[in-house]
């Protein structure tokens, strides 16, 4: 199952829209992370899967594909943890997909200076920043 979750990285001072897409499929088991990631990013796999099983998750078998897009952008540092882990607990049906659809489309921000403006400062100081709409329940 493909699940794509929204994120933000930054690039100089200026922040850019990261889509996390990830695929849960069948295979042998590993986790591979394309899209221009720095070591930081790729060591995330372990990071995440630890912090997905220690929180009561089941370890997904079966080939896990991790697309950080745009490709051509190097992402860099351990920002995206969070979305990654998003994207796998959906992937692997562990948590509705449904709830990431609603997610803000980064399109939407712009022009809006205050938001905007609100996700530059979490991108530059090395957080993540998800935007999700109409989530009822915990994740």
């Amino acid at each position: 199952m493909l699940a794509k979750v929204c994120s933000a990285a930054v690039n100089g001072i200026e922040a850019y829209p990261v889509e996390v897409e990830v695929n849960a499929g069948y295979g042998d088991t590993i986790i591979v992370i394309v899209g221009l990631p720095d070591a930081a990013v790729k060591e995330s796999r372990d990071r995440v899967m630890t912090a997905l099983i220690n929180s009561g998750f089941n370890f997904t078998f079966g080939r896990t594909t991790i697309n950080l897009a745009p490709a051509d952008v190097k992402k860099e540092g351990p920002s995206f943890d969070l979305p990654i882990a998003i994207g796998m607990a959906a992937a692997s049906e562990q948590i509705g997909s449904d709830q990431l659809e609603n997610s803000m489309d980064f399109a939407e921000v712009k022009g809006q200076e205050s938001v905007k403006r609100a996700m530059e400062i979490a991108a530059a100081g090395g957080r993540n920043l998800l935007l999700l709409c109409g989530i009822t329940q915990s994740l």
